[in-house]
């Protein structure tokens, strides 16, 4: 009997120190995903409307900061940089191929000293890749001037975010040259 209970302790440190390492793996993964070009920098995204006035949040702030401008001809609107940011805002693509179209991408900061909180177990999809989604914590650094104006990190406050410990999700894809960030 008590060659059954060692037996069953050996397997669950075995099967916790497999997860552990997994979890490492997974871990270094998310951080050369990340530390590839600029997958680490955050960005405040934002919609432009093409007519009517601007209704999102941190899109207003953006206009008041002086960070983009609005002239509105005829019925359009016709969108141009400020210089209230720093030149760290430019209208272009957005950075997720979820959100199609162009729009103003501002930087916020990049992240840093990721930390996996947890992940789903790796498994196939429907196309037969090995998938996981990752629960992860970063660090900010490198953090944008233009964000630390309170009325600015009070609408990020308001997304559920955190400038002192940042909070996320990531997907990973197994690939032969290792875990990368799935698009």
């Amino acid at each position: 009997m008590k060659m059954m209970a060692a037996l069953a302790c050996l397997v669950a440190t075995l099967v916790n120190v497999a997860h552990g390492d997994e979890r490492a793996d997974l871990q270094a993964a998310l951080a050369r995903a990340l530390e590839q070009g600029t997958r680490a920098q955050l960005t405040e995204e934002n919609a432009l409307p093409a007519s009517g006035p601007a209704t999102e949040p941190a899109l207003l702030f953006l206009i008041a900061r002086h960070c983009v401008k609005v002239e509105t001809v005829g019925d359009r609107n016709i969108w141009t940089l400020g210089k209230g940011c720093g030149k760290e805002c430019h209208i272009g693509p957005f950075t997720s191929p979820l959100i199609p179209g162009n729009g103003l991408i501002c930087r916020v900061a990049r992240q840093t000293q990721f930390e996996v909180i947890s992940y789903t177990p790796p498994a196939p999809d429907e196309q037969g890749a090995v998938r996981t989604r990752l629960e992860y914590r970063a660090r900010l650094v490198d953090v944008a001037r233009w964000t630390r104006d309170p009325a600015y990190v009070e609408i990020w406050n308001s997304y559920g975010l955190n400038f002192e410990i940042f909070h996320a999700f990531a997907d990973l894809v197994r690939t032969d040259a290792g875990w990368i960030p799935y698009e």
